[in-house]
């Protein structure tokens, strides 16, 4: 299995913090930040996947989406959805329950990895 370098960004880090906590748990490099400071680090480093929390308003969730494809490294990102059953990872249109985000991230960068190699 391969280590991935994953951007976790968010208003309200704690909830986003214990989310995330699979994905490090599971020997994953998960920085947890700010909108702010996630476009600094955007612009300065490279990621396999990100992960824009509910907690960011449309706007700042759009305004990501756009840095993150005009960087032009396809990064995939994966939304956390809110809804009545609890938060939900989204990613190409599918979603899974927040304790699923593990294997939704890292089974998306391995679909990622296969195709790159073939």
């Amino acid at each position: 299995m391969n280590n991935y370098k994953i951007l976790c960004i968010g208003r309200d880090l704690v909830p986003l913090q214990m989310r995330s906590a699979a994905l490090s748990s599971a020997g994953h490099q998960v920085k947890v930040v700010t909108p702010y400071w996630a476009l600094m680090l955007l612009r300065k480093d490279d990621f396999d996947a990100v992960v824009l929390c509910y907690t960011l308003a449309k706007w700042e969730s759009r305004l990501l989406r756009f840095q993150i494809e005009s960087l032009g490294r396809k990064t995939p990102v994966f939304q956390l959805c809110s809804s009545v059953q609890g938060a939900a990872v989204q990613h190409g249109g599918s979603c899974v329950n927040s304790e699923e985000m593990l294997s939704a991230v890292v089974s998306a960068l391995e679909h990622k990895s296969d195709a790159a190699a073939a």
